[in-house]
């Protein structure tokens, strides 16, 4: 596949929104305002990281889908190989440095919480807890990632075994359509919204997007 020079401009925009939420932009609208409540969140952090789900689902399906139409087969050890590689070389530094900082005193210890986000499972990591840290909480979305990376090849290899193209897309648009019915269903009852909010289940609708774009085109 070609490289798609225009993803580099999504994935700066959606980085951008991630930043700007983060500096506490929405708290600069009037509380109960109309642009705060409804508009805001098409260019808030949310949108940001749905974007770049987005972009994730449409890259690794159209991986699968090229790999098999050129060889007729696909190594599902050579793909998750290559996914970890991609993220161990930065991420290996930034653990040692943190587990660091966590003997010395300077930042909250939790044994459980950097093992949960070593193994890409801090998403399921209750915020109340003591197993909760802060300087953990950006690896929800690496922890996604990994898990859809996980299944899919595996969901998207039967697919193409078993059914048809157009019942394959159908079934991507009723998983696109329970996530998010998923994620309003699970809000109002959970005390920590970040439980819905960070969760595998309740993000996939915008993996699964990408996927159905990959799988169309």
């Amino acid at each position: 596949m070609n490289y798609i020079k225009g993803f580099d401009g999504l994935r700066c925009y959606s980085i951008l929104l991630v930043v700007v939420t983060h500096l506490g932009i929405a708290h600069q609208f009037e509380e109960g305002s109309y642009l705060r409540d409804h508009l805001f969140y098409f260019f808030s952090g949310p949108a940001g990281v749905n974007i770049f789900f987005a972009i994730s689902g449409f890259l690794i399906t159209t991986l699968i889908l090229n790999e098999i139409k050129t060889t007729g087969t696909f190594k599902v050890k050579l793909f998750f190989y290559r996914r970890f590689l991609r993220l161990l070389p930065p991420i290996i530094p930034f653990y040692l440095a943190l587990y660091i900082f966590m003997q010395l005193g300077y930042v909250r210890e939790t044994t459980i919480g950097l093992l949960a986000s070593v193994f890409y499972l801090f998403n399921f990591v209750p915020r109340a807890k003591i197993s909760w840290s802060p300087e953990l909480s950006h690896t929800w979305s690496l922890a996604v990632e990994e898990q859809f990376y996980l299944l899919w090849p595996l969901i998207t290899l039967t697919f193409l075994k078993y059914m048809s193209h157009r019942i394959a897309i159908g079934i991507i648009v009723s998983g696109i359509a329970g996530s998010t019915i998923l994620r309003w269903a699970l809000y109002e009852p959970f005390e920590d919204p970040l439980r819905v909010y960070y969760g595998t289940d309740t993000r996939a609708s915008a993996l699964l997007i990408g996927a159905l774009l990959a799988f169309l085109w």
